[in-house]
C-alpha cells in the first residue's frame, strides 16, 4: 500500500508540523506492514503545495537515493526538483537520478552496487557523465558516504551550484 498527498499541505496535516522528518523516515524505511510513501516533486515557484506529474514510486529507489531525493525537495521545494528525469540527451534513454532540468543541473547518487562493482556499468557512467557535459548539464555526484555524513554539506553544494547556474544565466 502507497500513501499519496497531493498537496504538502496534506501532508502538513496527516504527518503533523514536523513533516520533513517524518516525511524523510517514512520513505527511507517501510513500516511494518510494508507501507511506503509515494511523492511527487513541486511544481512551481511560489506554489510549494503544487505538484507536477513527476509521479516516480519512491519505494524502487535505493535507500540512500530515497534519503538524497527527501533532502532535496525539504530544501528546494520551490525549484520544481525531478525524480529520474529522462530526455536529458537527445537519442538517449537514460535517466538522470535527480535534476533541475530547467538549470541543467544533474545530481547522480554513487552507491558501490551500481557504480563501481561492475566494471560495464562504471564505463556506462563514464559515458552518461560526458554526453551530459557536452550537453550542457552540470553535475554533482556523491556517495552514501557524503550523503550519510554531512547531508549539510551535500545540500550546501547543490545550493552553489544552483547560484553559480542562475548567476550564470542572469548575466
Amino acid at each position: 500500500m502507497s500513501v499519496r498527498f497531493k498537496t504538502l499541505g496534506q501532508a502538513k496535516r496527516a504527518l503533523g508540523s514536523r513533516v520533513s522528518i517524518a516525511y524523510q523516515e517514512a520513505i527511507t524505511s517501510p513500516s511494518s506492514d510494508g507501507t511506503r510513501v509515494r511523492t511527487r516533486t513541486p511544481k512551481s515557484k511560489g506554489k510549494s503545495d503544487a505538484f507536477s506529474a513527476n509521479d516516480v514510486d519512491v519505494s524502487i529507489l535505493s535507500p540512500i537515493h530515497q534519503k538524497l531525493w527527501a533532502l532535496v525537495v525539504d530544501a528546494f521545494n520551490g525549484e520544481e526538483p525531478k525524480l529520474e528525469f529522462k530526455g536529458a540527451v537527445p537519442g538517449r534513454r537514460f535517466s538522470l537520478d535527480i535534476s533541475f532540468p530547467q538549470y541543467k543541473i544533474c545530481i547522480e547518487v554513487d552507491g558501490w552496487k551500481h557504480h563501481g562493482k561492475y566494471l560495464s556499468d562504471f564505463k556506462k557512467d563514464r559515458i552518461k557523465q560526458n554526453l551530459l557535459t557536452l550537453n550542457g548539464w552540470s553535475i554533482l555526484r556523491f556517495s552514501a558516504e557524503a550523503i550519510n555524513k554531512d547531508p549539510a554539506g551535500v545540500i550546501n553544494q547543490i545550493r552553489e551550484l544552483l547560484y553559480v547556474v542562475r548567476s550564470k544565466s542572469s548575466t
